[in-house]
C-alpha cells in the first residue's frame, strides 16, 4: 500500500541492525537519503555498525522487471538484479520500506542452523507467523504427534506426525520423524521423516530428510560448528 501511494517505480524493503560489524557480512546494504529514497545498494563488509540490511524483496511492476532484466544482459550475462538495481538508482525512483519484527538472514549453513533454533523462542515465531502477514505454502496434514510415557521433551518445537519415545531438549525436529526410547536428541535441527535410533545420542546436528541413525550410538559436534548428516543417509 505504501509502494502504490509513493508512486514510486521501485519500493525495497529493509531491516535496520545495529550489529552490521560482526553479523550479516557480505550481505547487501541500502544507502538511504532522508526521504527514504535509495541512493544505492552495496555489501556489508563490516564497516559500519548500523546499516539497512536489504532483504531481498522488490516491488515493481512486471514491465519494469523486464525492462531491467533485458537491460542487465546487455550489459553482462553475470550481472544480478540489485546490482542492476542499484545502477538505475539515479534514472529510476527506488525507495525504501523499514521492516519490523522478526528477521534472520540464510547466507550458509550456520546462520540456516540459528534461524531455525531462534524460532525455538515463542515470540519470534509469534513474530515470524504474523495473522496478518501470512505465509502461503502447500499444506501437509497428519495426524499430531504422539508422546509415549518415556518420552521427555524441553524446550523444543516439534512437528506434526512424529512418534517421540526418548529425549528431545532444545531442537526443531520435522514432520513425520521418530525418536526411538532411550534416544537423545540435543540442539538440533532434524528434517522429515528422520529416524532416532534406540539410545542413540546426537547433538548439534542438522538431520536431513529421511535419514536413519540407529547404529551409531553417539554423533557430538561442537557448539559453534554443528554438524550435518545427509539427506538418506543410514547411520
Amino acid at each position: 500500500q505504501t509502494h502504490i501511494e509513493s508512486e514510486a517505480d521501485i519500493t525495497l524493503l529493509y531491516h535496520t541492525v545495529d550489529n552490521a560489524k560482526d553479523a550479516f557480512l557480505n550481505c547487501d546494504v541500502l544507502n538511504l537519503n532522508r526521504q527514504k529514497g535509495v541512493e544505492s545498494i552495496e555489501k556489508n563488509r563490516g564497516s559500519a555498525k548500523s546499516r539497512n540490511i536489504f532483504m531481498d524483496t522488490y516491488i515493481m511492476k512486471k514491465d519494469l522487471f523486464v525492462d531491467l532484466i533485458i537491460k542487465a544482459r546487455k550489459m553482462s550475462s553475470m550481472i544480478t538484479l540489485p546490482q542492476i538495481v542499484n545502477a538505475s538508482c539515479s534514472e529510476l525512483d527506488v525507495r525504501g520500506i523499514s521492516h519490523k519484527g522478526y528477521f534472520a538472514t540464510i547466507t550458509d549453513f550456520k546462520s540456516y542452523f540459528d534461524a531455525n533454533m531462534s524460532l525455538i523462542d515463542m515470540k519470534n515465531a509469534q513474530n515470524l507467523f504474523n495473522y496478518e502477514w501470512p505465509i502461503y505454502t502447500r499444506t501437509n496434514d497428519s495426524c499430531p504427534t504422539q508422546y509415549f510415557a518415556s518420552a521427555d521433551v524441553k524446550n523444543s518445537v516439534i512437528s506434526n506426525g512424529c512418534l517421540i519415545e526418548g529425549s528431545v531438549e532444545n531442537s526443531v525436529i520435522g514432520r513425520g520423524c521418530q525418536v526411538k526410547k532411550g534416544a537423545v536428541i540435543k540442539n538440533c535441527v532434524v528434517l522429515a521423516n528422520t529416524v532416532i535410533g534406540e539410545d542413540v545420542h546426537v547433538e548439534n546436528q542438522v538431520i536431513d530428510k529421511w535419514a536413519q541413525i540407529t547404529r551409531e550410538r553417539e554423533i557430538v559436534a561442537e557448539n559453534d560448528h554443528p554438524g550435518y548428516i545427509r539427506r538418506d543417509d543410514i547411520l
